[in-house]
Order: C-alpha cells, then sequence, then structure tokens
C-alpha cells in the first residue's frame, strides 16, 4: 500500500471571489460567459451581474487547476461529482 504524497496540492482549489481584484474577477466572468451557452440574454453587464450573484449565494464557485494552471467557474453540483 503506497502512502499519499501531503506535499502535492489538490488538483482544484477554490478561490474566493472575494480575495480576487475587480479587473481580475471581471476577466474570469467574462470568460466564462463567453463560452457558457446558457447566458444568451441580456447586455454583458446584466450577465456579470448573474454571475456575480451565483458566486455570492455560492451556487457558482471560482477554481483553479493546478495541473492546467487555468482558472474557471464551476457550479457547486460539478465541484461535488468532482471530490
Amino acid at each position: 500500500m503506497s502512502e499519499k504524497n501531503t506535499d502535492t496540492p489538490p488538483n482544484n482549489l477554490i478561490i474566493p471571489y472575494t480575495s480576487l481584484s475587480d479587473l481580475a474577477l471581471t476577466g474570469i466572468i467574462d470568460e466564462y460567459i463567453s463560452r457558457d451557452s446558457s447566458f444568451q440574454d441580456g447586455t454583458l453587464q446584466v450577465k456579470r451581474e448573474r454571475v456575480l450573484q451565483g458566486l455570492k449565494n455560492n451556487d457558482l464557485l471560482i477554481t483553479y487547476s493546478v495541473r492546467e494552471q487555468s482558472t474557471n467557474i464551476r457550479t457547486r453540483l460539478e465541484m461535488s461529482e468532482h471530490l
């Protein structure tokens, strides 16, 4: 039986949206909006507000993939399926 290496960080880290600068948060939100097909109605500002509200409600989470070295926004359900 092999031991887990406790020095290795988890693959997906959850980043509190409040820890990001406004510019970084807007960039992550805009990237999420541009690839998520559920955001078809409304102005860019309305879409941003919907995503921000999801982050505030903890329905959406910002993650950082150590392996891919990238950020993403995922639903809480998506994250629970990967645990």
